[in-house]
């Protein structure tokens, strides 16, 4: 939309502005095609490190990559070409100004435009409500991407000419000084504003109205201030001393310079953003200063103040120029944007950039990640810390009027916090609930005031239209300074404004990237080593490796695979120190409690077995060959008739195994089934561990079962002692004097439950995760 004005020298030369694709700048010297041809070489540049460099080597790697991606020999050439051809360039456009800037003109690119829609005998007043007029109209105009409106004045009195709306919300509107004059007006519009009601009499408005598009403004000599401007892009420090004044202060009344004051020094004027945080630095250290003022574009006064409670930053309330004045001479003096680095000298460049942002830069320019980042955001969580303790007001309060007053030693008054309507905020201290807005505002994108907050919420909703919250802490934020956090979907943890803090939100997540073993329902059998409670407990750590939902632990101290004694009678009550405490009693006390209707033990999806640390086994009687015997009745004599359940000998590990599977598998026939090898310790040879080991694997493999070689987990008995101390009898006692992973030689500590847990769940992760 709109059209590029014509500009001409008093030779009628034309001198043409940008007019396609191509040419439309990108920043003041670059355009697209041209920025992303600099990345590629910046990044081709920082590829020809050798391996193992470091974060320094690609920071000198990549100075050598000059703005117009030319590629220097060293870091000291590429700085002193590029900054010659900055002064050179400096130096001849000031040789030209006094030539060409008097011949020049400007021209403003303006489109007439229809409206959208037009209201006949309608009238927007100045309360922004839609009222009858006879012979008035309205007319609906959109102002996407638009900057200014061209309009002739037929409207006065508390009718304004124009109304702005942000949809269906009134924002502001527009009266002249001087009504019904006729004559035509260039009109701002509000950041904010979507569209807006052009009003108008009889006489008609529809054909007049222009809107602003490009701006064709051309000023030599405002260009070389902003080169000379554009030093602080590439140094942080917006101090220079060579437009300072020694002896002057300025004036907190009226912002104007005032002499003779012995020992002051006022800064020049530092070209400022609007919602800029300046930092005031002394020899790196924080330094307060005195008085202050702000100026628009114009260099007009807009603000001024002093500084009673010493703030060593402040937030910039206006687009165009800021001056300070301080009432010692502050030494190595640095003033800069967003946060507080070490010294750099006014004009001297300071290269932060890292080959990550390079590559992120130019992932930015050629990639549309929009599809991605909504994707992305519906599976995550931003928990990010709004609260900048920074910026903090102190001695000020900002109430629920939108009245701000700095003259409250008692409060402590939050800057202007950017959120958006819809924000449901949570407030936060040490992971609890705390409420800090005794008072508060929120407003609109102009940061004009919407509606008050106050009474301490803990919680708040952003309304429709706001886009900044303010708060003021009645008695100061105290020791909760540092400890504040408010965040969005939900308390967490404390971050420091600035970290960026996202949590996954799994159930937004497709399954099929979710952990299979999330969320199992585990049941574990075995002895005292299984039966280990608290940290030194390995079922305590396989939880919380796994995800699991649940683990049932019914293992018991000093029990054993094998009946103790012939026709056992399992009641399903295992203790310590009894014929009972054998595995067939645990499986018994679990299939009691599910036929009870326990809700722990109506479903598992694993089941493990840890026994054999307790088991004697004579192995020349307990063969390889003699564990058939407890599956089938007799090969040798073609008896192929499977051997009845209860007529298995229970007091071998082969009968005992079976038994132990067959009954847990008929009762939770979807559970994987896990037999585990007991691990080393010092009460028993190696060679007899194991056998044991390599027998319960022969089993299990006859039973068609998985087994985990829990052996192999790390615990090493050359690495413990024995002691008197056994943990199945705890009368007894004694101390170790090597405990690497087992207290007494056979028991965990933290390390060995930690272990044992790890190698186990690794091997249950790899079921699951090919299953």
């Amino acid at each position: 939309m709109g059209k590029n004005g014509i500009l001409k020298n008093k030779a009628g030369e034309q001198i043409f502005p940008a007019t396609t694709a191509d040419q439309v700048a990108w920043d003041k010297t670059t355009n697209l095609k041209q920025a992303m041809a600099k990345q590629d070489a910046r990044i081709s540049n920082l590829a020809k490190l050798p391996s193992g460099s470091t974060t320094g080597d690609a920071e000198l790697q990549d100075i050598r990559t000059g703005e117009d991606g030319t590629v220097y020999d060293n870091a000291g050439e590429a700085v002193r070409g590029q900054i010659g051809q900055l002064k050179e360039s400096l130096d001849n456009q000031s040789t030209s100004v006094s030539k060409i800037e008097n011949s020049l003109f400007k021209e403003s690119d303006y489109e007439e435009i229809e409206p959208i829609e037009t209201l006949n005998g309608k009238i927007y007043e100045s309360d922004g409500k839609l009222h009858d007029g006879t012979g008035y109209y309205s007319a609906k105009y959109s102002t996407q991407d638009v900057k200014k409106i061209k309009i002739r004045n037929w409207a006065g009195g508390n009718i304004p000419l124009l109304v702005f709306f942000l949809n269906d919300t009134y924002l502001s509107c527009y009266k002249p000084e001087t009504g019904w004059s006729g004559a035509y007006l260039e009109i701002d519009i509000p950041s904010s504003a979507n569209f807006l009601y052009a009003q108008g009499t009889d006489n008609g408005i529809y054909t007049e109205v222009a809107f602003k598009t490009i701006d064709t403004s051309y000023n030599i000599r405002e260009q070389i201030e902003q080169i000379e401007e554009s030093l602080g892009d590439v140094s942080p420090n917006l101090y220079n001393e060579k437009k300072a004044k020694k002896n002057v202060a300025i004036n907190q009344t009226n912002g104007e310079e005032i002499s003779g004051f012995d020992g002051w020094l006022a800064t020049g004027y530092i070209p400022v953003s609007k919602g800029d945080v300046l930092y005031f630095s002394s020899n790196g250290e924080p330094t307060p200063y005195s008085t202050g003022a702000f100026f628009d574009k114009d260099k007009q006064r807009v603000d001024s103040f002093g500084n009673p409670n010493g703030n060593n930053n402040i937030t910039v309330t206006t687009d165009g120029y800021a001056r300070f004045s301080f009432g010692t001479v502050p030494v190595n003096l640095q003033i800069e944007k967003g946060s507080r680095t070490t010294y750099v000298p006014y004009g001297e460049l300071k290269v932060k950039t890292e080959v990550d942002n390079v590559k992120e830069d130019v992932a930015n320019i050629k990639i549309d990640a929009t599809k991605t980042k909504t994707e992305v955001a519906k599976i995550q969580e931003d928990h990010t810390n709004l609260f900048n303790k920074d910026t903090v007001v102190k001695g000020a309060v900002l109430a629920d009027s939108g009245y701000f007053d700095s003259s409250f030693s008692d409060w402590d008054s939050s800057d202007y916090i950017p959120v958006k309507p819809g924000m449901v905020l949570y407030f936060s201290s040490n992971e609890l609930p705390i409420g800090v807005a005794s008072v508060g505002a929120y407003f609109d994108a102009d940061k004009k005031y919407l509606s008050g907050v106050n009474n301490n919420p803990t919680v708040l909703t952003v309304p429709e239209g706001a886009y900044y919250l303010r708060f003021s802490k009645n008695g100061g934020l105290g020791d909760t300074l540092n400890t504040l956090k408010i965040e969005q979907h939900g308390i967490t943890k404390f971050t420091p404004y600035g970290e960026s803090y996202v949590v996954v939100n799994e159930s937004a997540l497709p399954n099929s990237i979710l952990p299979k073993w999330k969320g199992l329902k585990i049941l574990t059998l075995g002895d005292s080593i299984t039966a280990m409670g608290g940290v030194n407990g390995w079922t305590h750590w396989i939880k919380q490796y796994l995800l699991a939902d649940k683990v049932v632990n019914v293992s018991v101290a000093g029990s054993t695979w094998q009946d103790k004694v012939v026709n056992q009678t399992y009641d399903g009550n295992p203790q310590p120190s009894t014929d009972g405490n054998v595995m067939g009693n645990q499986v018994q006390k679990v299939l009691n409690a599910k036929v009870n209707g326990d809700a722990d033990y109506q479903d598992f999806d694993v089941i493990t077995f840890s026994f054999g640390t307790n088991d004697s086994v004579d192995f020349s009687v307990q063969t390889k060959e003699s564990v058939e015997n407890q599956f089938i009745m007799n090969y040798a004599q073609n008896n192929f008739t499977v051997v009845p359940l209860e007529s298995v000998n229970r007091q071998t590990l082969a009968g005992a195994m079976r038994y132990g599977f067959q009954k847990m598998h008929e009762a939770y026939p979807n559970a994987v089934i896990f037999m585990c090898t007991p691990t080393q310790e010092c009460y028993e040879t190696f060679d007899s561990i194991y056998q044991k080991g390599d027998f319960i694997n022969y089993v299990a493999d006859r039973l068609g079962v998985e087994t985990i070689n829990t052996r192999r987990c790390g615990i090493r008995n050359i690495y413990e002692s024995q002691t008197t101390i056994d943990y199945d009898h705890p009368e007894q006692s004694g101390a170790a004097p090597i405990q690497t992973d087992l207290l007494d030689g056979i028991h965990t500590n933290e390390n060995g439950a930690k272990k044992i847990a790890k190698y186990n769940a690794r091997e249950i992760m790899k079921y699951f995760m090919i299953n």
